[in-house]
């Protein structure tokens, strides 16, 4: 199943007010000398992770202006799949990498309501080029 269908699945699945995802993000300033090991060990629980219960993506990025920086980034479509991932052996191995790292990770959950798309930009951009057509000669 894709990411947007899964997203269609919980969303109808989902209370009102109910968080519709979590997103977790870790940034990570890895030793170049550990780097290579590092992506990997995050490689390897990438692959692991994407197939788990209510995970809906896992994702690995590079920083472009910092090369040992790595993003890892995770969406989850409940609470209990999350906290089951983090008392998982694929986390433990995540743990590994954030001891190597040369300074304290920057760790975020997010709690995510509702998502949106090109509407949104659709509808910033019409709202502004009414409001200046509007008001041009007068």
């Amino acid at each position: 199943m894709n990411e947007v269908a899964e997203k269609k699945r919980l969303d109808e699945a989902r209370e009102p007010g109910e968080a519709q995802m979590i997103h977790a993000r870790a940034r990570i300033m890895i030793p170049f000398k550990k780097l290579r090991e590092a992506l990997q060990i995050l490689r390897a629980v990438r692959q692991q992770t994407r197939v788990k219960l209510g995970c809906v993506s896992s994702n690995i990025y590079r920083e472009v202006d910092l090369e040992n920086v790595i993003i890892v980034e995770e969406c989850w479509s409940s609470e209990e799949d999350l906290a089951r991932h983090h008392r998982s052996d694929e986390y433990n191995k995540i743990l590994s990498v954030f001891d190597t790292a040369s300074v304290l990770p920057e760790i975020s959950f997010d709690r995510i309501l509702t998502t949106t798309g090109f509407e949104t930009i659709e509808k910033a951009r019409t709202q502004h080029s009414t409001t200046t057509q509007g008001s041009v000669g007068t």
